[in-house]
């Protein structure tokens, strides 16, 4: 239950059915985890309508939906998505804020205004090839729609922080088909406290964002995973080997994200509402270059975990990839970082794990199970999400025994790369 008061401070003007509606949810558990339910379920609708709009404009700038396009459709493609996203963006949203991760605040502790903008220039951007993730725009639907209901109902702010943690969990579990790490999520960064009632809210609105996605919408994963075993006991010190590298790896890809940013900042004199489409070209050249960079990448996570690349085209697409992703930003793109951090801790992983199998082939283990321990590392240090990093590879996995193992990578790599800032 609140604090006592807390349902006293609804506003005056508010109709008598919603002050009692209020009143109800501020003081009863159960009401709250009713409402948990009801939010998972808007979340998974607002995250099925992303993706369907995403597809549509992708096959509208492309046509992929068979063979890669050819190249000048790659090269122009960015340009025309944001020859109207960045007006669109202007008008409604204002200026982007830098990111830059690693030294960021968590993104999601509430319901951040302008999100349908955000979201309509997300789709246009990742449509268009921008190099960014679905992940974000798809939490932040699902807390702006959960922080709309909460305003309606003109809850008390506690009640109101629970909901919008309530639509975190829901979005990260559609977006990624994570039932266990949604909730994990949203106690993480979102949640302000732990109780009965918020714990009992955030596993309602993901379970039923769930039931939503595999039984409503058939949704599945995003990705798919090998999987993930220890073969031997020298697997233990080369992962935290990698989780020193990966750690490394995020230092860096957080420089490139900032310098670019700031590159593109000097560069660029003209309005802010056509620089999308301008630097829209260079990106577009980098796609064309390189065509598995193109959009959230979500195929090319499946192919490096699956070992689809050499190890010279995985150097390529892992320096590729912090750039487009960089430049995908710079020039003003919408999007989130989870999909472009799983990607690179993934291709820093199969990179050390092929090296590795290569020297010691019959006592390490499959560069594919270094190439998960490397994405949970990678999403442990750059987003600042060390427990959902965790369950969301054994939620993928279920390889619960190895939770030590990707604790202590997680928390190695975010050690490196925080002594390696605090030394600069």
């Amino acid at each position: 239950m609140l604090r006592a008061g807390d349902s006293e401070r609804i506003p005056p003007g508010v109709s008598a059915r919603r002050r009692v509606l209020a009143a109800w949810i501020n003081e009863s558990c159960c009401a709250a985890w009713i409402f948990g339910l009801i939010v998972g379920l808007t979340a998974s609708a607002g995250a099925f309508a992303f993706r369907r709009l995403l597809s549509a404009c992708t096959h509208l700038l492309t046509g992929w939906h068979g063979p890669t396009p050819n190249w000048w459709v790659l090269l122009l493609a960015p340009v025309a998505a944001g020859a109207v996203y960045g007006p669109l963006s202007h008008r409604f949203e204002g200026a982007p804020a830098r990111t830059t991760s690693l030294t960021d605040p968590p993104p999601f502790a509430t319901p951040p205004p302008g999100t349908p903008a955000f979201a309509a220039a997300a789709i246009l951007c990742i449509g268009g090839g921008g190099s960014v993730g679905t992940t974000g725009p798809i939490i932040r639907l699902g807390t702006a729609g959960a922080g709309s209901i909460a305003r309606w109902i003109s809850l008390a702010q506690r009640r109101t922080r629970l909901l919008v943690a309530c639509g975190a969990a829901a979005a990260l579990t559609t977006a990624l088909d994570a039932p266990l790490a949604g909730p994990v999520f949203a106690l993480e960064i979102a949640a302000a406290e732990c109780s009965a009632a918020t714990v009992g809210a955030v596993v309602a609105a993901s379970a039923s964002a769930t039931l939503a996605d595999h039984y409503v919408f058939a949704v599945g994963p995003p990705f798919l995973v090998p999987p993930l075993m220890i073969r031997h006991l020298l697997d233990l010190p080369l992962s935290l080997a990698l989780s020193l590298l990966v750690g490394i790896v995020c230092v860096g890809f957080s420089w490139i994200l900032r310098i670019t940013g700031h590159l593109c900042d000097r560069v660029w004199k003209g309005p802010r509402w056509a620089r999308p489409a301008v630097g829209g070209l260079p990106l577009g050249a980098l796609l064309a270059t390189m065509p598995p960079l193109y959009g959230v990448g979500w195929t090319t996570l499946t192919d490096v975990l699956h070992r689809h690349y050499a190890l010279g085209m995985l150097s390529l697409l892992l320096a590729g990839k912090m750039l487009a992703t960089a430049l995908t930003f710079g020039i003003g793109g919408r999007g989130g970082m989870f999909a472009p951090t799983l990607l690179v801790g993934a291709l820093t992983g199969v990179l050390f794990g092929t090296v590795a199998h290569t020297v010691l082939p019959a006592v390490t283990a499959d560069p594919g199970t270094y190439g998960l321990i490397g994405m949970t590392a990678a999403l442990a240090t750059m987003l600042g999400i060390p427990a959902t990093a965790i369950v969301l590879t054994t939620d993928a996995t279920g390889a619960y025994a190895a939770v030590p193992l990707l604790a202590a990578a997680s928390f190695a790599a975010r050690g490196v790369a925080r002594r390696m800032l605090a030394s600069k």
